[in-house]
């Protein structure tokens, strides 16, 4: 790698550095919440109440474990000085400021920005492995967080004018005010994971299949059915004809491994004394009737989150196309499909949300792993596309 192209990386991970705390201090840092208990990381075999049974193990699993190593970091670090081993005595007043903090935020603040990276960090990668062009891996974080952070007031002010041309469109801002929660932050990296090997693994095997279901189901619990269906969308259209014994095959394979794990994690579930509850005294039934009550403002949220980032991906594919190489169309098509088959699975998963959750509420935080697909998809479509209309 030449010095050039070493600043040109370095300049991209800095960038990804500032945009990724950001978003961790603007969308998801728990001590910003009124409710925060000082613990960022929930241990997923304590009992609990939710929805539906699920043992979303991956993200607490990984920020428990920071949270270790950082315990660990700082015990090594000069605080508490009077319970140090040979402790006589001080005869200079010690500012207590630094035990505070070390006692107190270091550890879990430290832990839940790193986790936070962590998870993020897939979106480095990609854009790493997407584009070659200083400027449209830029480009192409700047969108990609855009959908994390949310788009500017008057962009999405301008948008909602727009749809009032056609409907009574709601003005739902509060869709890019909902904070991220832990396994968010998990399913976003997860999601850039998955596109990443769809796209760019040439030999899939049943067993890498079989991990990633695993590993996607125990992040959070409609990510095994995405994944199924963003495999069997690129399968049928990877070689340029129709596949379909292939995309039904892997399609089934990845059907039977997640609903395996489903049942496991509802036993563990139920064996963990949690329990289902849908809170405010209403039956799962009763939001299932609200959601189709709510259909029309269902369908123009999910609209908002796709339109908006889709567009702004599609803006921010042209602007990247000028830097990028233009006979690489065989490798866009593939990160292409990639995106299509997960907008699909998603798009699914949002129609069966009207059975499972309670629309409209925190829809915000819901499609984020959406509508960042929807970035991709703009992307490397709108790339694609105009590759091919100047060929013509």
């Amino acid at each position: 790698m030449t010095k050039k192209a070493s600043m040109a990386t370095a300049a991209i991970v800095t960038l990804f550095l500032i945009l990724a705390l950001e978003a961790a201090l603007f969308k998801g840092l728990p001590i910003l919440q009124p409710n925060w208990s000082g613990h960022p990381f929930d241990n997923p075999f304590a009992p609990s109440l939710a929805w539906r049974p699920n043992f979303r193990l991956m993200a607490s699993l990984i920020g428990l474990t920071l949270q270790q190593v950082f315990t660990g970091l700082t015990a090594l670090a000069h605080w508490n000085v009077e319970a140090a081993w040979l402790y006589d005595y001080n005869p200079w007043p010690i500012n207590p400021a630094q035990d505070q903090v070390a006692g107190g935020l270091l550890v879990p603040v430290a832990s839940y920005l790193t986790f936070v990276v962590l998870m993020l960090a897939p979106l480095l990668v990609l854009a790493l492995s997407w584009t070659r062009s200083l400027i449209g891996r830029s480009v192409l974080l700047l969108v990609l967080f855009g959908a994390i952070l949310g788009w500017h007031p008057s962009v999405v002010s301008l948008f909602f004018r727009l749809g009032s041309l056609v409907a009574d469109w709601p003005r739902s801002f509060y869709l890019y005010a909902d904070m991220l929660r832990n396994h968010d932050w998990a399913a976003i990296g997860f999601m850039g994971i998955m596109a990443l090997y769809i796209a760019r693994c040439r030999d899939k095997t049943w067993p890498q299949i079989v991990v990633l279901t695993v590993l996607a189901q125990l992040t959070f619990e409609h990510l095994g059915l995405v994944f199924g269906v963003a495999l069997a969308v690129h399968a049928f259209w990877a070689t340029g004809r129709a596949d379909a014994v292939t995309a039904l095959r892997r399609l089934v394979l990845v059907g039977v491994v997640a609903m395996t794990v489903a049942a496991i994690a509802a036993a563990i579930f139920t064996l963990k004394g949690s329990k289902v509850s849908t809170g405010a005294g209403l039956s799962m039934a009763d939001y299932v009737r609200l959601n189709f009550a709510w259909y029309k403002i269902v369908i123009a949220n999910t609209a908002t989150m796709t339109l908006l980032a889709g567009g702004a991906g599609l803006l921010g594919g042209l602007i990247g196309w000028c830097f990028e190489d233009h006979g690489e169309q065989a490798r866009w098509r593939e990160d292409a499909l990639a995106a299509l088959g997960l907008v699909v699975g998603g798009l699914i998963v949002v129609g069966l949300g009207f059975f499972t959750a309670s629309y409209p509420s925190e829809m915000g935080r819901q499609l984020t792993p959406l509508a960042l697909c929807m970035v991709m998809l703009g992307y490397r479509g709108g790339q694609l596309a105009l590759n091919r209309a100047i060929r013509r």
